[in-house]
C-alpha cells in the first residue's frame, strides 16, 4: 500500500456545505459582529466628516472664487486651442501638400474709365481683394467642399500696383498667386478666379467708378514651397503649445474641478466660445451655492453622520465570509478522521459502518453545532446492534472466533461504553473481543504491542483519531502480519 496516498486528502463539498450549514448559529453570530463593527467604523468615520463641514464662511466663499478663477482659465485655455485645432483641420494649409505643390501666378489688367484719382483708390481697392468675403468663399469652395474659407489667405498671395512707366497712368496690374493643391485643373482655376474678379470688379465699381479688368497671363510652376511649410509648421506648433498649456492647467486642478471642466465643456460641445462657457461656469457656481448638498454629494463629501443600510449589509456578509473561510482552513489543515470511510477510501479495508451521537458538550460547542442539521447530516449512521450484527458476520465469513478492537484516538465515557457493550454482546456470541486503545499518539506505542495481535477491527473516532497516527497504527499491523478484518467508526 503506497504510504502517500494516507498523505492525501478527499473533500466531499456537500459534507463541508453540511457542516457549515450545521454551523448556521455561528455563521449568524460572525455576520452580526461583523455587521455592528463595521457599520461602527463608518459611522465614526461619516461623524469626523460631518464635524469638519461648517456653514459657509469668507474663507469659503473665497474657495468658491477660486474655483472660478481656476477653472475658468482652464476653459480659456481650452477654448483657444480647440479653436486653433479646428481651424487647422479644416484650412486648405493642412490640405495641401506643400513638398510637391503647383503654383500659379495670374496677372489682370485693370484701367478706370476716369484715370487720375479713381486708379489708385481702385488699386487699394483690388489689393483688398483677398478680404473679400464672397470672392474667398468662391474660390475655396472650388478646391474643397469641407474647408474654412478665410483660410484662403493662407495659400495666396494678392498685391495691385498701378502703371509705372508713365506720369499719368491709367491702367494697374492685379497678380494673384495661389498654391494649389495636387490634381487642381489649372485652365479651370483660372475660370473660376477671373469669374470671381469680374463679380468683385462690379462691387468695386460703386467707389472706384466704371472699370474694366481682363486677364493678361498665367504661370503655373511646379516644386515645393518652403514658406508654406514654415506656416503650417508654426500653425502646428502654435497648436501644440495651446494643448500643453491646457493640459498643465487642467492636471493641476482637483479632481472635483476637473469633472466640472469636463462635464461643461460635454454640455457646450461644438460652441467653442469663452463667453459661453464661462457663463456656463457661473451658473454652475451658482447651483452650487443654493444647493449645498449637491455639492457634497458631487465631491464625494457628506455633513451627516449616520447608519448606512448597505455598511450594515457588507458587514454581515464580511462576518459570513471570514467565518466560512476560517472553519475551511480548519477543514483542511487539522487532518483527522471525519467520516466512517476514510480509512475504506485509501486502503480498501472494509468499512462495517458508524454510530452517530450527537458528541458536542459545552454551550459553545451546542450554539455552534444545530443537534438538527447534525442529525440530518449523519442519518445514514447506525444502532450498537446493527453495527455488531454486522461485525460478527464479518468475522464468521473470515473464520475467526476472537478479535481486538484497537481504538485509534481519545475514548470519551460513551464512546468507552458504546465499546464495551459491542465486546459483551460479540462474547454472548461465542466470539472472544478484547479492546487496544491508543490514546496518546502511535508513535510512543512499542512494537512489542503489535506481535500479539491476530485478527483486528481498526476503531475510527470521530473528531478524535488523526491521520498520522492511524497510518503509523495501519502500517505496524500490516508489518506483523495481522489479519484487518476491517473498520468501524464511533462518534459519540
Amino acid at each position: 500500500m503506497d504510504k502517500e496516498r494516507f498523505n492525501e486528502q478527499e473533500i466531499d463539498l456537500i459534507d463541508i456545505f453540511l457542516r457549515l450549514l450545521e454551523q448556521w448559529r455561528g455563521l449568524l453570530a460572525a455576520g452580526i459582529c461583523c455587521a455592528i463593527v463595521f457599520s461602527l467604523v463608518m459611522y465614526i468615520r461619516s461623524a469626523a466628516t460631518a464635524v469638519q463641514a461648517q456653514p459657509q464662511t469668507t474663507e469659503e466663499k473665497q474657495v468658491a472664487s477660486d474655483d472660478y478663477s481656476a477653472i475658468g482659465t482652464a476653459l480659456t485655455q481650452y477654448t483657444d486651442y480647440i479653436v486653433l485645432k479646428e481651424s487647422y483641420d479644416r484650412s486648405l494649409l493642412k490640405k495641401v501638400d506643400y513638398s510637391d505643390c503647383v503654383t500659379v501666378t495670374s496677372l489682370y489688367r485693370f484701367e478706370s474709365a476716369d484715370p487720375g484719382e479713381n486708379l489708385y483708390t481702385m488699386v487699394q481697392l483690388y489689393a483688398n481683394i483677398v478680404n473679400d468675403t464672397d470672392f474667398n468663399t468662391t474660390l475655396a469652395k472650388s478646391l474643397y467642399k469641407d474647408v474654412d474659407t478665410d483660410s484662403l489667405r493662407d495659400i495666396m498671395i494678392v498685391s495691385a500696383v498701378a502703371d509705372n512707366t508713365v506720369q499719368d497712368p491709367t491702367y494697374g496690374i492685379l497678380s494673384v498667386s495661389v498654391t494649389l493643391p495636387e490634381g487642381t485643373d489649372t485652365n479651370e482655376w483660372n475660370k473660376t478666379l477671373t469669374g470671381a474678379v469680374d463679380i468683385y470688379r462690379d462691387k468695386i465699381s460703386g467707389a472706384a467708378g466704371p472699370n474694366t479688368i481682363e486677364p493678361v497671363s498665367s504661370i503655373a510652376k511646379r516644386g515645393n514651397d518652403v514658406e508654406l511649410i514654415k506656416a503650417r509648421n508654426k500653425r502646428v506648433a502654435e497648436i501644440v503649445t495651446a494643448k500643453a498649456l491646457y493640459d498643465k492647467t487642467f492636471t493641476a486642478l482637483t479632481k472635483e474641478r476637473q469633472a466640472i471642466v469636463e462635464e461643461i465643456i460635454a454640455d457646450k460641445a461644438g460652441e467653442y466660445n469663452t463667453e459661453s462657457y464661462l457663463n456656463a461656469l457661473e451658473s454652475k457656481l451658482a447651483e452650487t451655492e443654493q444647493n449645498p448638498e449637491a455639492e457634497a454629494s458631487a465631491t464625494g463629501g457628506g455633513t451627516t453622520a449616520g447608519f448606512s443600510v448597505k455598511y450594515v449589509i457588507l458587514g454581515f456578509i464580511i462576518g459570513v465570509f471570514i467565518y466560512a473561510c476560517a472553519y475551511m482552513a480548519y477543514f483542511i489543515f487539522i487532518r483527522i478522521v471525519r467520516e466512517e470511510s476514510d480509512l475504506e477510501n485509501v486502503s480498501g479495508v472494509r468499512n462495517f459502518g458508524g454510530i452517530y451521537e450527537y458528541p458536542y458538550k459545552g454551550w459553545l460547542q451546542t450554539f455552534l453545532h444545530d443537534k438538527k442539521v447534525y442529525g440530518f447530516r449523519t442519518r445514514k449512521g447506525k444502532d450498537i446492534t446493527s453495527l455488531t450484527d454486522d461485525l460478527e458476520a464479518g468475522l464468521k465469513f473470515a473464520d475467526c472466533d476472537n478479535v481486538t478492537i484497537l481504538s485509534v484516538g481519545k475514548l470519551t465515557d460513551r464512546t468507552e461504553n458504546i465499546t464495551g457493550q459491542q465486546i459483551s454482546d460479540l462474547e454472548t456470541r461465542n466470539i472472544k473481543a478484547s479492546v487496544l486503545n491508543i490514546s496518546e499518539g502511535a508513535d510512543k506505542v512499542r512494537d512489542s504491542e503489535y506481535t500479539g495481535i491476530g485478527n483486528v477491527i481498526i476503531l475510527l473516532l470521530g473528531n478524535e483519531t488523526r491521520w498520522r497516527d492511524l497510518s503509523l497504527v495501519y502500517f505496524k499491523l500490516r508489518e506483523y502480519n495481522a489479519n484487518i478484518i476491517g473498520s468501524e467508526y464511533i462518534e459519540a
